[in-house]
């Protein structure tokens, strides 16, 4: 037998093993990958988010309810008195506050221009507690009756944060304004877009861009 070829042969035979072999640990590799990858995506529910516009199944911001009577909470109710005069145009930001009072007294500071809204907007306290996210969402002026804007969904898509709603025309002609707050849960460390998103138009009509930092 030609010796040459049988160890060419031989080589060529390894080499094939080899190649199956990696081909077949990158294949482990990749489903092992693809299992414990974390979802980057989720959505909201609207339950858990606070909103001037009476909408249903939101809660309501300046009260709570006990034993069915409304009963005011009187730290929002003092925050709002800042910005009963507010005509601004729509806009969205996120803050950092350990609950809904905390997050309304944490937003009135980027409302009235003198808080960076480049990070969540923290509570304007010493060691203000941190790692709550908010997003803040302000849409405008119009009648209350029906509400004029409507949410559908809130969704967070990797590093995208959008809000997004559709219009209808309210009959009365009261000056309502349109104000929401949605605990968004845990959020990774990094640059997010923040995004008011029109259903009827199919666009974005505005959006901001914020960094989160936990050492900040």
């Amino acid at each position: 037998m030609n010796r040459p070829r049988v160890i060419r042969w031989f080589r060529i035979a390894v080499s094939a093993v080899c190649l199956g072999m990696f081909v077949g640990l990158m294949g482990l590799w990749n489903d092992s990958a693809a299992v414990e990858e974390p979802t980057t995506s989720k959505e909201i529910p609207l339950t858990s988010g606070y909103s001037t516009s009476g909408q249903r199944g939101m809660q309501p911001v300046a009260y709570r309810v006990e034993k069915d009577q409304r009963v005011p909470v009187a730290e929002i109710v003092n925050a709002f008195g800042q910005i009963k005069d507010l005509n601004g145009s729509s806009n969205i930001f996120l803050v950092d506050a350990p609950d809904i009072v905390g997050a309304v007294q944490a937003s009135i500071g980027v409302i009235l221009g003198g808080r960076r809204a480049d990070i969540p907007a923290p509570l304007n306290i010493p060691d203000a507690p941190r790692g709550t996210p908010w997003l803040v969402a302000y849409l405008g002026i119009a009648g209350s009756t029906p509400p004029r804007w409507t949410v559908d969904s809130i969704t967070v898509n990797k590093n995208a944060i959008r809000f997004n709603y559709h219009k209808s025309i309210a009959r009365t002609k009261d000056m309502h304004r349109y104000f929401y707050w949605v605990p968004l849960g845990s959020l990774k460390d990094g640059v997010y877009s923040l995004e008011l998103f029109d259903n009827d138009l199919d666009a974005v009509t505005l959006m901001r861009r914020v960094e989160i930092a936990s050492s900040r």
